[in-house]
């Protein structure tokens, strides 16, 4: 079996922790919502996304008195909302009881602990993924694969494609080869192992970016034919950029 180096282990259990801390965030995003629609608050079902600034704004305001000022609520709106009337209409005859409320205060404070977490573990990954930037910095020109992506990929499949025989070996050893459960002519579930479900994550998030005028290697090849990558790496097809790719504001150049 591949066994990668020390420097790739120990990238991937930060990029592992990174992953089991931003799935509890979304798990606390989920019940902070479920008590905003226990407490009869729409606001997420108006604003396209329920924890942005104007949001999060709003239930600041929301969360400090039970009784609501429309002429507060307006102020704290973005200027390019079109759904003003919507919001307001999704605070009125709210109730907010005093569980909720505790669980609601303990859910922000939990999410905003856990993104300083995630903040640190990028910055982390972005120190110890710089002195490899060369073998794998070029993945990023393609469109929908940030820098975080490429070094997310990097820390579970390494550099160095010769440990893999052939494409199909690496995507099973990632863990995203679908199964062949078959039995008395019966095939069952052909889903992948859930070895693939760090790789996995990542192609969803890569696959939900932007995707206009891309090259010839396009971003569903990279996903789903690994032997790409494999390609990509070994013969940097792909120009690299001189420019330094941003991360949350933090240059790889700047951590040289």
């Amino acid at each position: 079996s591949f066994i990668p180096p020390k420097e790739i282990r120990e990238l991937r259990e930060i990029a592992r922790y990174r992953y089991k801390l931003v799935c509890m965030r979304t798990s606390e995003r989920n019940r902070y919502q479920n008590c905003m629609t226990v407490s009869n608050i729409g606001l997420a079902s108006v604003v396209s996304d329920p924890f942005g600034k104007t949001a999060s704004n709003i239930m600041k305001e929301v969360m400090k008195s039970n009784v609501i000022d429309d002429d507060k609520i307006l102020k704290l709106i973005h200027e390019n909302c079109k759904n003003k009337d919507k919001i307001l209409d999704s605070l009125h005859g709210h109730r907010i009881e005093s569980d909720q409320r505790f669980k609601m205060e303990k859910s922000l404070d939990h999410m905003e602990y856990l993104d300083q977490i995630i903040d640190s573990c990028e910055v982390e990954l972005i120190k110890r993924a710089y002195p490899l930037r060369e073998s794998f910095q070029h993945i990023t020109q393609i469109k929908g694969i940030s820098a975080l992506s490429a070094i997310l990929i990097v820390s579970e499949i390494g550099i160095d494609m010769s440990q893999f025989e052939s494409d199909k070996q690496l995507i099973s050893w990632a863990g995203l080869s679908p199964a062949n459960n078959e039995s008395a002519g019966k095939k069952k579930s052909v889903r992948i192992s859930k070895a693939g479900q760090y790789l996995q994550a990542r192609k969803s998030r890569s696959a939900s970016q932007k995707l206009d005028n891309i090259s010839n290697h396009c971003l569903s090849n990279v996903l789903y034919r690994p032997s790409k990558i494999r390609h990509l790496i070994l013969e940097g097809s792909i120009p690299i950029s001189r420019n330094a790719v941003v991360i949350r504001k933090q240059s790889l150049r700047s951590l040289a």
